[in-house]
């Protein structure tokens, strides 16, 4: 069995968390992935306050499944859609990483 790159892992986890760091509304935001897709390309949870909303990414386009329209506005002023790809982008290389060595 080949020794897994724990450095470029931690690397992309470190870009990962970065990333994540976000906040809306003054709350601290946290952004969980879904391990196996469920629809489109990714997809995951935002989660801040006592709101919970699912989203997925589907031929590069963020989609919320909420209708609140002033929150959908802050996540596009806090530029999220481009967040949520890259960490999604992020997760696939640590994914390929494992993948080639098992």
């Amino acid at each position: 069995m080949k020794k897994v790159d724990e450095l470029n892992i931690n690397e992309l986890n470190i870009k990962i968390h970065e990333l994540s760091n976000v906040k809306v509304m003054d709350y601290d935001m946290i952004i969980s992935l879904d391990n196996t897709r469920w629809i489109g390309d990714g997809s995951g949870t935002i989660k801040f306050k006592n709101i919970s909303i699912k989203f997925y990414i589907d031929k590069n386009i963020v989609i919320y499944r909420t209708e609140d329209n002033e929150l959908l506005n802050t996540f596009s002023e806090i530029k999220l859609d481009l967040k949520l790809k890259e960490i999604w982008k992020l997760k696939n290389q640590i994914d390929l990483i494992f993948s080639s060595y098992y």
